[in-house]
């Protein structure tokens, strides 16, 4: 590095650098994961997940009271 002017100086500076800028870039792994689920698959999962846990129940509450409700019915006429 402490020749300054000469051409060859220039090449060997430019490629020292070069060489050093590039040990310092760590590699990069793009991998690709195996286990990927698509996105209707997700959301078929979340809505039945969804349904399970707060329609169907509301709906076995309505049948189960829907009994009670008709006798009273049948009462009142």
């Amino acid at each position: 590095m402490l020749l300054l002017d000469s051409e060859v100086a220039c090449q060997l500076r430019v490629s020292l650098l070069d060489t050093e800028r590039l040990a310092r870039t760590p590699p990069v792994e793009n991998t690709v994961p195996t286990d990927v689920v698509s996105l209707d698959d997700r959301m078929d999962q979340r809505i039945t997940h969804i349904l399970g846990k707060t329609v169907v129940p509301m709906f076995n509450a309505l049948i189960a009271t829907a009994g009670e409700h008709r006798s009273e019915l049948v009462n009142v006429m």
